[in-house]
């Protein structure tokens, strides 16, 4: 056992959510088993403890790629923006439904527990994949989905089951509060900052004062949860930016509590980081951790050099002494689950989608790719570094297909149209009637898909402009150990500095990149095998498995 005590593990959205059956529900088409998608193998076979008696089908899917349709109350914000993509000429506000008769809607619904697609899924595979080593593993977080609809009766009989059953917290914000935390504060503010990117414009501005009350407050409303429910002894592990400010309100109320954090996005250097209003209190409140674990040793040096800079105060390149209280820094990076995944790898779903690319693209070389539509994640670059591969290697014209997964988002229309522009460019320079070289599906596919398209890639091209650890890079080599293709990997991912053996480039020199599809295209077998073992050893080492307990091993003995 890891560890006697019990773990409390603090993040914005938990790993179950709710679904409602409605009489909308009951006229959808049926989902079977293999369609429907997961969170976690592990999650799963966490659900399946409580529902044996309700389902005899396999609970073991590990599909979180694509996530499943729940029925869920919806924000006004949410339905608005719908409206406005369908009707955004027509006034449609008396056509909403009322608040009272939304609530209505869903006080006697019966409601089921589900996997929560919105949460951090390495974090959520890394404890799951240790649970069994935990005297208890607890969970503090909102649900992913508008509470305002539901009645307080409805939202204390889920507060009630997930505790009872899932050793579960929920944290149920208004969607005002909710929206202003993460939409406009989080997502608008700290991830570009976090991310090399400063946006002078006046909604930018305007996201730097007011939505930072919201962040503020939800991160209080976890304090209080966190407080009312700990018992002496608790490990508390609070992830990510979302919550920075909770350590010291914790710290606040519990003087004498274990507390650890870690930040699973990058953090910047303190020319950026000193931009934003909130610094000092941003810092003071995290450094009320007793650990704070990051990535990469770069991302670790530059929260010292930050603290060192704003704070005026002395670090060591182990921690930082402030007000009396001893804080470590750790490096820590996050892993995958090595035998679950190649246990869905097996899958016969798996099987089956191989088959079908390599008799689709039975003479052509594939490039792989899988982002998010976001500024951040490179794929216009990505875009013009392969055109700028096919001119300066016309001999693989005809010959080489990339495939392009972009995860739709609610924003960035503005970067949608500079990608459409590119695509139609590229394939109207150099398709035919037999070949196309670019195949760009705005949508994501569903994990046995994307499991099929890594196994067949003839090279694999992950190059964000900045990132955290990018996992999709260590499945990737899992899906190789037949072929061994190569990587290419960006030079601003968190993975960059385990990950020697990848081909590594500057997604901003497009002419690199794009000599590098070439170089990886031409390897030797003997060079990719060489390289791939390297890879695979490097993930085996930093698991999954190991990052979980080397955080809880790291404060256990802190408490002790």
């Amino acid at each position: 056992m890891i560890t006697k005590k019990r773990v409390v593990v603090a993040t914005l959205f938990l790993p179950y959510t709710v679904d409602f059956e409605l009489q909308e529900k009951k006229r959808r088409a049926t989902i079977t088993s293999k369609d429907t998608s997961k969170n976690t193998l592990n999650l799963i076979q966490s659900l399946a403890k409580h529902q044996q008696e309700k389902s005899t089908e396999p609970q073991d899917l590990f599909d979180f790629r694509k996530p499943e349709k729940l029925v869920q109350p919806r924000s006004k914000q949410e339905r608005e923006e719908e409206i406005r993509k369908l009707v955004p000429l027509l006034s449609v506000q008396s056509r909403r439904p009322s608040f009272e008769t939304t609530q209505q809607l869903f006080a006697d619904a019966p409601w089921s527990v589900k996997p929560c697609s919105a949460g951090n899924i390495g974090l959520n595979n890394a404890l799951f994949s240790i649970r069994d080593q935990l005297d208890q593993l607890a969970w503090v977080g909102t649900l992913g989905m508008s509470t305002d609809s539901l009645s307080e009766k409805t939202k204390q009989q889920i507060s009630t089951t997930f505790e009872q059953e899932y050793h579960a917290y929920p944290v149920m914000p208004t969607d005002s509060l909710f929206d202003g935390h993460y939409n406009q504060y989080c997502k608008q503010v700290l991830w570009p900052y976090f991310h090399y990117v400063v946006r002078d414009d006046p909604k930018n501005m305007m996201s730097q004062h007011g939505p930072f009350k919201a962040y503020k407050e939800l991160n209080q409303q976890f304090a209080n949860t966190i407080v009312a429910n700990y018992r002496e002894g608790d490990i508390i592990w609070i992830n990510d930016y979302h919550l920075m400010l909770l350590p010291g309100m914790i710290r606040e109320k519990i003087p004498n509590a274990t507390i650890g954090f870690f930040l699973h996005i990058p953090f910047p250097s303190s020319e950026l980081f000193r931009c934003l209003p909130p610094r000092k209190e941003l810092l003071r409140a995290m450094l009320q951790s007793d650990m704070i674990g990051f990535q990469t040793y770069s991302f670790a040096r530059h929260f010292l050099q930050t603290c060192a800079r704003i704070l005026s105060i002395q670090t060591t390149p182990t921690g930082v002494q402030l007000d009396n209280h001893a804080c470590s820094v750790g490096i820590h990076p996050i892993g995958i689950d090595i035998h679950a995944l190649n246990k869905k790898i097996s899958d016969p779903d798996v099987t089956q989608w191989v088959t079908k690319l390599k008799e689709k693209y039975a003479d052509k070389r594939l490039i792989v790719a899988r982002d998010k539509l976001d500024y951040i994640k490179g794929v216009r670059q990505k875009l013009l570094a392969f055109e700028q591969f096919l001119i300066r290697h016309p001999e693989w014209r005809g010959e080489v297909v990339l495939i392009q997964i972009a995860l739709s988002t609610s924003e960035h229309n503005e970067l949608r149209a500079h990608i459409s522009d590119v695509v139609s460019r590229v394939n109207s320079k150099f398709s035919n009637i037999s070949y196309q070289p670019i195949v760009f599906l705005h949508q994501d596919i569903s994990f046995p898909q994307y499991l099929a398209l890594l196994t067949c890639a003839d090279a694999c091209l992950l190059t964000p402009l900045r990132d955290g650890m990018n996992l999709t890079s260590h499945e990737y080599i899992v899906c190789q150990t037949e072929t061994h293709n190569p990587l290419i990997l960006s030079e601003f991912t968190g993975t960059y500095g385990s990950f020697g053996a990848s081909i590594r480039v500057n997604p901003w020199d497009y002419p690199q990149v794009g000599d590098a599809i070439h170089e990886a295209l031409s390897m030797s077998s003997d060079e990719k095998l060489e390289r791939w073992r390297e890879l695979y050893k490097s993930i085996e080492t930093n698991s999954a498995q190991h990052f979980a307990k080397s955080i809880i091993s790291r404060l256990d003995k802190i408490q002790k």
